[in-house]
């Protein structure tokens, strides 16, 4: 079952028990009461505003982790949970629980020797903080082929067949993320270290996901979410294409009738991209990792740094005519231009 199924089915009984009310509190979790099964009865909270709540559950009170492997056993004091129900008397008669953070102490260590804690939270996030609660680095649950189903493709991961499927899991999970977690968590440091009224957390996530597809091949996109500086990120996308039919990697020189320098010459000069020095840049820095066939065009994006004379990340879309597409082989053009 997908992620996002199940989270569908938590938001539609949230819905369905506050109906016409709001009523709910978020806070820390700073003790917990137990019956004599061991079944988690009463929670007490701190808010954010240092108010304390008193939580009540019964039987019937509902739990959903947006924590990955913890459940109503789990609770425990520092994780951060949200409650959904009535409050009576000043106390909340709980519906619903929701954990939505779970502690991680000592989860890195910084070259200067601060150990750094991580907090769990909503939607697969790791957060790196200092022990003061400063936020250093965000790290974004990776999305997996099997993990998303995208809208608008003509085939999904669940239309492959089984050994398609656990071929294309198993290069992406083969190739990993694309970025060093700790590495960057020290660039975050430093930058904090380095002016500490300005600074905020750095992020970093990777996704991937099916682009398009034609009889032959499935495309999958891998956009990774890389910290620039404080407050600024930037995103890298490359695209791999596989065999419908084995789950094979089609090499991207594959794809063309071409030489890339006759390709990427032929999409500037369909996009009228003439002046210099950004002609000559874009063609000596292109790569055919840069670039995704969609069913309506050639996107190519270029990484932060790689086309000299533009601040931030370049990018060019030229619609598919005749030319472009006597450069790609019949077989290798998404469904919707054949």
């Amino acid at each position: 079952m997908k992620r996002w199924i199940a989270i569908l089915t938590l938001l539609c009984a949230l819905v369905l028990t506050g109906c016409g009310r709001e009523t709910s509190v978020d806070g820390t979790v700073t003790a917990v009461d137990y019956d004599e099964d061991g079944l988690v009865t009463a929670l007490t909270l701190c808010t954010s505003d240092g108010k304390t709540e008193q939580v009540e559950l019964t039987e019937s009170t509902g739990l959903f982790s947006w924590v990955e492997g913890t459940d109503r056993a789990d609770i425990r004091p520092e994780m951060t949970v949200r409650v959904e129900g009535e409050r009576k008397d000043g106390v909340w008669q709980a519906d619903w629980v929701s954990i939505t953070g779970v502690p991680e102490h000592g989860a890195a260590v910084l070259p200067d020797g601060t150990v750094v804690d991580a907090l769990h939270r909503s939607w697969g996030e790791k957060v790196y903080q200092l022990p003061d609660g400063t936020q250093l680095l965000r790290v974004n649950d990776t999305v997996w082929p099997e993990d998303v189903v995208v809208g608008g493709v003509p085939v999904n991961y669940d239309d492959l067949s089984p050994a398609v499927q656990t071929a294309v899991s198993a290069y992406f999970h083969d190739q990993g993320v694309g970025y060093d977690e700790q590495a960057e968590l020290e660039r975050a440091y430093e930058a904090y270290c380095a002016d500490p009224e300005q600074f905020s957390a750095y992020v970093v996530g990777q996704n991937v996901s099916p682009c398009g597809a034609s009889e032959r091949v499935i495309y999958y996109e891998t956009d990774v979410t890389l910290p620039v500086s404080s407050g600024v990120i930037t995103g890298e996308t490359t695209v791999t294409a596989f065999d419908r039919e084995t789950g094979a990697v089609i090499p991207a020189e594959d794809l063309f009738t071409c030489t890339p320098e006759e390709l990427i010459a032929a999409v500037l000069d369909a996009a009228g991209v003439t002046e210099q020095p950004l002609r000559r840049e874009a063609e000596a820095a292109f790569r055919l990792e840069y670039l995704r066939l969609s069913d309506t065009g050639i996107d190519i994006q270029y990484p932060v740094g790689t086309v000299p004379s533009q601040e931030h990340s370049w990018g060019i879309f030229q619609d598919y005519d005749e030319t472009i597409l006597s450069l790609i082989q019949p077989w290798a053009v998404p469904e919707g231009n054949q």
